[in-house]
């Protein structure tokens, strides 16, 4: 800070100290006629000039420099001028400047308020475009400064050792917002508003780089974490519908499982490298959980129990097993063209098993019967019985049917019977 040096002679108040004495020499001539003048005489020597500059009053001072001394001659306050413009000085007992008021070289007003000890602490100035204030420690480096821009938005900043920035705290066209920075003057958080108004808040790491967002959009609110690659791994938002989602991804950030919910309920879903379906347990609308594998498996319920679906990647059945109306077990077999070949099931009296050829007829049927005992019918590709076995009787016996007859063989012989009206009821 430009100080001028000191100078004793102060023409504006010489010349006022000029009329004074002539003052005094008037009065002094006026005294001595007077009945007083011998009592008074002593006092005039004394110093009447002196009491007449103590008690001087004035409207105006000029001068180029003005001093207030202390009882020991120190000066205290200075007001003068450099080459930028006014100046003022205040210094404490010790003769350390204290408090300084100058305009510096872009015409512009600072004060500088100091310690103790002379170190700056607190400076009140100008950007140009608005206001200033910093705030020193007692090393002289700053640690916290306000300041605004021309558009009218203010900013605090704290400071740590060697003046790095540390605290961000103020307004921009979006709003409000805080920053923070680590030693190394990396951003590692921040809150603020977007663009639309809405809170955004931001983690960084050690680097700077962002780990973690938290924030807002038009659905509701959404963060996301990041990997050291700052690929986005984790997901959470809220959707179009108002319901909440999940995703977890790669390393490279391509999705790989994804959790929420729809107008049924929850689900789950896993996707492969390619970032098609896999594996997905969700709720059907009937309210039952389902598990699925892509388009070709899948395990649900129903109102009668548990259900397996297997599809060919052409998307047609090959084998349904579930539980049936009555509690019991179906296991259905189809062809490419997803045609029943096959079927397994469980009845009122037991176990029973059906073949069907390519046209869609029943050529075996193997269960038991009402007596328990086993069963099988072997027809023709049309469907028409041919050969029936029996099992559990006094003795085995096999049926062939002909077109007018049946024959009965048995191991004690054989004998014919009359076939029954559109053949065997089962």
């Amino acid at each position: 800070m430009p100080r001028d040096d000191q100078h004793c002679a102060l023409a504006g108040l010489q010349a006022r100290l000029d009329r004074i004495e002539r003052r005094s020499a008037w009065w002094r001539r006026g005294a001595i006629a007077s009945t007083l003048a011998l009592t008074g005489l002593g006092l005039l020597a004394a110093g009447p000039a002196q009491r007449w500059l103590d008690a001087i009053q004035a409207d105006i001072v000029r001068a180029e420099r003005i001093e207030v001394v202390d009882a020991a001659g120190n000066a205290v306050v200075t007001i003068g001028s450099d080459a930028d413009g006014g100046t003022l000085f205040l210094s404490n007992a010790q003769g350390q400047s204290v408090v300084e008021a100058y305009a510096d070289q872009q015409g512009r007003g600072v004060a500088m308020i100091s310690a103790e000890g002379g170190q700056t602490q607190i400076v009140l100035g100008s950007s140009g475009e608005a206001g200033l204030v910093t705030v020193s420690n007692q090393d002289g480096a700053g640690t916290v400064m306000l300041t605004s821009d021309a558009a009218g938005h203010g900013v605090v900043e704290a400071f740590g050792p060697g003046g790095v920035p540390l605290v961000s705290l103020g307004t921009d066209p979006d709003g409000g917002f805080v920053r923070v920075n680590n030693a190394d003057a990396r951003e590692v958080a921040s809150l603020s508003t977007d663009l639309e108004g809405r809170a955004l808040f931001l983690l960084g790491d050690e680097r700077g780089e962002p780990a973690f967002y938290a924030g807002a959009d038009g659905d509701g609110g959404m963060a996301s974490l990041t990997n050291r690659g700052g690929q986005t791994v984790l997901s959470l938002f809220t959707d179009f519908d108002g319901t909440g989602s999940a995703s977890f991804g790669a390393a490279d950030s391509t999705p790989r499982v994804f959790i929420g919910s729809d107008e049924d309920g929850g689900l789950i879903n896993l996707l492969n490298t390619a970032g098609e379906d896999g594996p997905a347990m969700y709720i059907d609308q009937q309210g039952y959980g389902v598990v699925s594998v892509g388009e070709t498996a899948s395990l649900a319920a129903d109102p009668d129990g548990g259900t397996l679906s297997l599809q060919s990647t052409a998307g047609t059945p090959v084998f349904q097993a579930y539980a049936n109306k009555q509690g019991r077990g179906v296991a259905l077999l189809f062809d490419e063209a997803g045609e029943q070949r096959f079927a397994a099931m469980v009845d009122a009296d037991g176990g029973a098993l059906f073949l069907s050829n390519r046209s869609g007829a029943t050529v075996v049927e193997t269960y038991a019967d009402e007596a328990g005992d086993g069963m099988m019918i072997l027809s023709e590709r049309g469907a028409a019985t041919r050969l029936e076995l029996l099992a559990g009787r006094a003795e085995g016996e096999a049926r062939l049917w002909e077109p007018d007859s049946v024959r009965v063989m048995t191991p004690s012989g054989d004998e014919a019977a009359e076939p029954e009206e559109n053949g065997p009821e089962f």
